[in-house]
């Protein structure tokens, strides 16, 4: 706040008015020399020249002519141009010179300033061919009488007491007394005692008025006296107007630039910038301004806003291959940092893969994207990773006399594994190496071959385990080989016979596995001659679980060395049929076999329709086949060989 407080204008005469008014050429009021601007490249700028009008500085203008001791005249005032006031001293718009062109009053950056109360000028102009030029302060700077003067009229006649003194460089300021009725608008005294004076500011836009002391009430623009009693001086002082920028920033994000600011009155602010967090981006000021950067500009008013912040969101876009399914299917927004979870479902026999560009990791039928940044995509494709499935093994025929061929068929099926072309399919005996087969339509081509392989015969009875297995156009094999059991016997070779008991161990009984105790067994099975089927009887008791197995019909009989099985179906307590297989070793036959003991097992199960067996009592069971059996504890078994 600036202000210049001029000599006290006593008034003590009520005979006439008078006034003082700005007039042209009121530079230098005080005449000390105080007219000059300096150009860095032409040098003095008389504002007041002795040869001519000068400048005069009004609210509103700057005009007429000033002198460049080495460019001549500059008109401040030109057709096309001239130097205006905004009532407060800031100066604006342009002068010309003959030899110089045209010089800016307010170029970006600096500016020329006239002080409201002490009139110096200040600040500088640039010249568009000549550069800066300097207008104060400094030693003989200029000055202007352009605010100087209170216009004043006559009191009514008769008034004796108080007078009123107004000291002031702030502009006209109007008076009244006893309501406006006497003597017009303004007095130069004496007023009546007991008069409520009131005192008027004319003020320009952008400025406010400080009345100092004397005043009983005080308003922006009046000042009253409610009772002059006495001679009473008044010393205004004029300020310019400011305002507070206050930009703050809400959740989620910050400001760059000046906060708070303080702007004169129609004056421009500073630029500030609402920087988003990241994953978040600006949306508005509280204002409702979209504008950021942000710069307000003639500011007449306070502003206080907040700026608005929101997350980002982006959208994830799911798709799929065929052969499975993605869910959900379609594209789903989500927030900035957030993660979102696919269920992955591949058809039967098929594997899932998961790509795109959001990232992540599969655990299952589940896929997790990274934190999601920005748009991205899930991409889950399908591919084979299943073997065909074996069906309908068989041999023919099935048990094999020794030395006779055995043909070997079987299903390979991918229709529900994937669905892809067979590409091969392979057998093997009693684990050894896999031999090929062929397709029984003489080419592989389809996801469903029958298969077939012929094999010349075995030259020594036993119970050969033949395993088949296929494989598909991916080289995805059969998961589990599917197996049956051969029996090769010699029609003329031995037969077997035993009786006695054996201790039936825990888990033996599937329906009650706790069960143990003593189980009694006796059995005889030969071939008759020229039969391809064995003859017998087998019976089996296990009287804890009331278990009583009685054999109806024989399927085959092997005997090798010291080792005999067959295989048939029979009944327990009357009710079947049950398949059942016997294993037995004669310990007498061979010492090489390393048996002391005669040694026995009973496997009892029953199959449904597609081959499904379940046990029903196995003295060895989850056991192979020629897994150690069980010493018996009492009685023999005897295996007969063949005299030839």
């Amino acid at each position: 706040m600036g202000y210049r407080r001029a000599g006290f204008i006593m008034i003590a005469m009520v005979f006439f008015a008078f006034s003082s008014l700005a007039s042209g050429g009121n530079i230098d009021p005080d005449n000390d020399g105080s007219q000059y601007c300096y150009g860095e490249n032409i040098g003095w700028i008389n504002l007041q020249p002795s040869q001519g009008p000068g400048i005069t500085v009004t609210d509103t203008v700057v005009s007429g002519m000033a002198w460049g001791e080495n460019v001549g005249w500059i008109n401040f005032s030109p057709s096309n141009g001239g130097v205006l006031n905004d009532g407060i001293g800031n100066l604006s718009g342009y002068a010309w010179g003959e030899n110089v062109g045209w010089i800016r009053f307010d170029p970006a950056g600096a500016g020329v300033i006239i002080n409201p109360v002490t009139g110096a000028f200040s600040g500088k102009a640039w010249g568009e061919n000549i550069g800066w030029i300097n207008c104060g302060p400094f030693s003989g700077a200029a000055k202007t009488s352009w605010k100087e003067g209170i216009t004043l009229m006559v009191a009514p006649s008769g008034a004796t007491t108080g007078i009123v003194t107004i000291t002031s460089d702030t502009g006209n300021i109007n008076c009244t007394w006893d309501g406006g009725a006497q003597g017009g608008v303004c007095t130069s005294g004496p007023i009546n005692t007991g008069t409520q004076v009131t005192l008027t500011a004319g003020l320009p836009a952008g400025t406010v008025i400080l009345w100092g002391s004397g005043c009983n009430v005080a308003t922006a623009i009046q000042c009253t006296i409610t009772s002059l009693t006495s001679n009473t001086t008044i010393s205004p002082v004029t300020s310019i107007l400011t305002y507070t920028l206050s930009y703050t920033a809400g959740a989620n994000g910050s400001i760059s630039g000046t906060s708070p600011q303080t702007v004169n009155h129609g004056a421009n602010g500073s630029a500030v910038t609402a920087v988003p967090h990241i994953g978040y981006h600006f949306v508005n000021w509280s204002d409702g301004s979209t504008a950021n950067p942000r710069q307000d500009l003639n500011v007449t008013t306070n502003i206080s806003v907040t700026a608005n912040f929101a997350i980002n969101t982006y959208t994830v876009t799911p798709s799929t291959g065929p052969n499975g399914s993605i869910s959900p299917n379609t594209p789903q927004t989500v927030n900035h940092g957030n993660t979102i979870i696919f269920t992955v479902t591949p058809d039967p026999g098929y594997v899932a893969s998961v790509g795109g560009t959001c990232g992540g990791s599969i655990s299952g039928n589940t896929y997790t994207t990274n934190a999601i940044t920005t748009n991205c995509t899930v991409i889950a494709t399908f591919t084979d990773a299943m073997g065909p499935v074996v069906t309908s093994l068989q041999s023919n025929p099935n048990p094999a006399a020794i030395n006779t061929p055995v043909t070997v068929t079987a299903t390979l099926d991918d229709s529900q594994t994937g669905n892809s072309p067979i590409k091969s399919a392979e057998y093997r005996i009693d684990g050894g190496s896999y031999t090929p087969m062929a397709a029984q339509d003489g080419v592989f081509n389809s996801p469903v071959e029958n298969v077939t392989a012929n094999i010349i015969g075995f030259g020594v009875p036993g119970v050969y385990e033949i395993c088949v297995r296929g494989r598909d156009v991916f080289e995805n094999i059969t998961a589990s080989d599917d197996c049956l059991l051969l029996p090769v016997y010699d029609p003329e070779g031995g037969f077997v016979t035993g009786g006695g008991w054996i201790v039936s161990p825990v888990g033996a009984y599937a329906i009650n596995p706790t069960l143990t105790g003593k189980a009694t067994f006796g059995f005889v099975s030969k071939y008759k001659k020229g039969a391809t089927v064995p003859t017998g009887v087998t019976e089996f008791q296990f009287k804890v679980a009331d278990l009583n197995f009685h054999s109806n019909m024989y399927e085959w009989l092997v005997v090798a060395g010291a080792k005999a099985q067959y295989k048939g179906t029979g009944t327990i307590n009357g009710q079947g049929p049950y398949k059942f297989m016997i294993t037995a070793v004669d310990a007498d036959i061979s010492k090489a076999d390393a048996f002391n003991i005669d040694r026995f097992r009973i496997k009892i199960w029953s199959e449904d329709s597609a081959g499904n067996e379940t046990v029903i009592y196995d003295n060895a069971l989850g056991s192979d086949s020629d897994a150690d059996l069980t010493e018996i504890g009492g009685g023999s078994i005897v295996i007969h060989t063949s005299k030839k």
